[in-house]
């Protein structure tokens, strides 16, 4: 359940137009009064439709008024809070593009990403957003285009410090650098950003003191940061990374001894299955890796083409550990890749990279040997961990060669290890081995350019539970 929090501080000129358009978006909303002078009192009580107010007489800071919205939200039973200034500068027409990261990755936290070259911004806001940033990233080592922003999705079941939030405008770099400390995962969003000419705009911002103030906040992050929050990212990405390369370095040992002896790819697959299942199940990630196996799957002895969401690189471990003779038909990096390289040769997998119609007798080969086809519909793994367009490259070999086609669904991977990323996250994944879908069945249309779309709708709705 979402709800949007919107803290204002004598905006009345622009709150009841950010209400209204928020409405249309969400209808959940909670505003916090935090000590308005100007007629902000009148404009909520003459709101027609319900919202939740939270009202205080003294000016408290933003920070305090995030806290009093956020613990409203918990309070009402939400799960997810969406934030949005009062002052105009956010479109909430935007809230949906942070939604739907936030329904199918719903543990991470989701920031809207402004473009601080946009026109009027003023020059002290560029700065105290780049200042901000560069702080981040040195209490974190993680890289954020926009931290100072003021549209975002929190997760409520993961936020962290709520009781020792700031109270002006650093509590929300304080939110991230917390969220970062225990392992949460923070995605940017780009949103738009409106700034009116100057002498319209109304800003609560005064430089010397909230620089003053963060600089202060940043002195005591720096501090936390050396002593508790980078020792337990590192510490945490040395355990798990480590592990990792311990069980890999041990398989790549076996992939050239096989070479050696030139035992057959598909002896090989049955390796990397047990190598890949022990690995994921011993990872000492937050709760162990599961297999969850729906009734109506097909045999592991019979052909048939699997295809899965493509979130990270643990994605194709996940899927060995469930089959001991998949064929995957990979992109290029792979069969470069320093960890993937030489096992993808060992294994016989297949490159797309010269196009589906050019690897079709080298596919009837292997379902010839009883081999399964594995493929990652999307192509690549997604940046921001939604689900992107599926390919009917898949869907057309399933139809060329008459394939059954079984879905698997992997949740969890993208906070464990997304793209981009160097280290290994804390995360518990499951594998959900779906329901088989038959050649014939016209559930999901009835050519491959239909099923492309159409199963791709039908795993947004497994993911997000629409």
């Amino acid at each position: 359940m979402f709800c949007a929090v919107i803290p204002t501080y004598n905006n009345a000129t622009t709150l009841r137009d950010i209400i209204e358009r928020t409405h249309q978006i969400l209808p959940d909303i909670i505003v916090v009064n935090d000590g308005s002078t100007d007629n902000t009192r009148q404009i909520l009580a003459s709101i027609t439709f319900p919202i939740h107010t939270v009202d205080y007489r003294k000016n408290r800071g933003k920070g305090y008024a995030l806290q009093q919205g956020l613990r409203k939200a918990i309070e009402l039973g939400y799960t997810h809070a969406i934030t949005i200034d009062s002052d105009g500068q956010h479109f909430p027409e935007d809230i949906p593009l942070l939604t739907q990261v936030a329904e199918q990755q719903p543990e991470c936290y989701v920031i809207g990403s402004r473009n601080i070259q946009t026109e009027n911004m003023p020059r002290s806001n560029t700065f105290a957003n780049r200042f901000s940033n560069f702080w981040f990233t040195l209490q974190t080592g993680l890289r954020l285009p926009d931290t100072q922003t003021g549209m975002r999705i929190y997760p409520l079941s993961r936020l962290h410090g709520l009781n020792i939030l700031s109270s002006r405008y650093e509590a929300e770099l304080e939110l991230l650098v917390l969220a970062a400390w225990a392992g949460e995962k923070i995605v940017s969003v780009p949103i738009r950003v409106y700034y009116p000419e100057a002498e319209k705009r109304v800003s609560h911002f005064i430089p010397a003191r909230d620089f003053t103030r963060i600089s202060i906040l940043n002195t005591f992050l720096c501090i936390g940061a050396i002593f508790y929050g980078l020792p337990r990212r590192w510490w945490r990405s040395v355990v798990y990374g480590t592990w990792f390369i311990i069980v890999w370095l041990c398989f790549l040992i076996i992939t050239v001894s096989c070479l050696l002896f030139r035992v057959n790819k598909i002896v090989y697959r049955r390796v990397f299955h047990y190598t890949a299942s022990l690995l994921m199940h011993t990872l000492p990630t937050l709760h162990p890796f599961r297999i969850i196996r729906h009734t109506d799957v097909i045999p592991l002895s019979k052909p048939a083409l699997y295809i899965c969401n493509h979130n990270s690189v643990f994605d194709i471990l996940a899927a060995a550990a469930y089959h001991t003779n998949l064929c995957i038909i990979a992109q290029k990096w792979v069969f470069t890749n320093f960890f993937f390289g030489l096992v993808a040769r060992c294994a016989g997998f297949i490159s797309v990279s010269t196009g589906i119609d050019n690897i079709l007798p080298q596919l009837q080969e292997e379902i010839n040997r009883g081999s399964s086809l594995l493929i990652f519909p999307e192509g690549t793994r997604s940046v921001s961990g939604t689900l992107q367009r599926f390919h009917r490259g898949a869907f057309f070999i399933a139809e060329q060669f008459r394939l059954p086609i079984q879905p698997l669904l992997t949740i969890g991977t993208f906070k464990l290890m997304s793209k981009g990323n160097i280290y290994i996250g804390k995360s518990a994944v499951t594998l959900k081995v779906l329901p088989t879908i038959a050649i014939d069945d016209d559930r999901f249309g009835t050519d491959y350019i239909q099923r492309s779309r159409h199963i791709k709708q039908y795993y947004i709705k497994l993911i997000t539970g629409k």
